[in-house]
Order: C-alpha cells, then structure tokens, then sequence
C-alpha cells in the first residue's frame, strides 16, 4: 500500500476483524496527517467495528490528523445513522464532525 493510497476495508468488518483493522488504522495514523478509508466493499458491520471508526476519530482529531471514510457502502452508512454518529457528509466522502 502506497502512503497516500486509501485503506481498503473488507466486506466483512466486526469483531473478528477487530485487532486486524485497528492495527492497520493506528499505524496509518501514526504514519500520516490524513488516512482515508475506502468502505466501498463492507457489506457486514457490527458494533464492535462502530466503535472502533470512533475510538480511531477521536485519536485522530487529539493528533490533529484527519480520518476519512470514501466510497461508503450502504450497510456502512445505516450502521452509523443507527449509532448517531456525528458526520459531516458530501457525496460518498465522510468527514469526521
């Protein structure tokens, strides 16, 4: 993966895949000022992945970096409506409120 290149997150994101995704998303934090996620393939979500999107927002925005999620699939974008999250939306680019 290429620094500036989106992370890429499978169709199936839940507690199975937990440790795997945030490993990935701390590093990319660590190692850049903006981290895009490209969520066009999740089709599976639960809670534990909800919580994870948000844990890693609020690292990201106390290190003054930004997170984004591109290309959200539809069960993606209910999962996080359900949640109430705050997003600040445009298109198929979220930005983290």
């Amino acid at each position: 993966m290429e620094r500036d290149e989106p992370i890429k997150l499978p169709g199936v994101c839940d507690i199975r895949t937990s440790n795997e995704r945030r490993a990935a998303l701390l590093a990319a934090l660590a190692a850049r000022d903006d981290v895009a996620l490209d969520a066009a393939e999740v089709e599976h979500v639960d809670i534990t992945f909800i919580q994870l999107l948000a844990s890693a927002a609020k690292t990201a925005k106390a290190s003054r970096k930004r997170l984004r999620l591109i290309a959200v699939s539809e069960p993606l974008r209910d999962a996080l409506a359900r949640a109430g999250l705050p997003l600040a939306s445009s298109d198929d680019h979220i930005t983290w409120a």
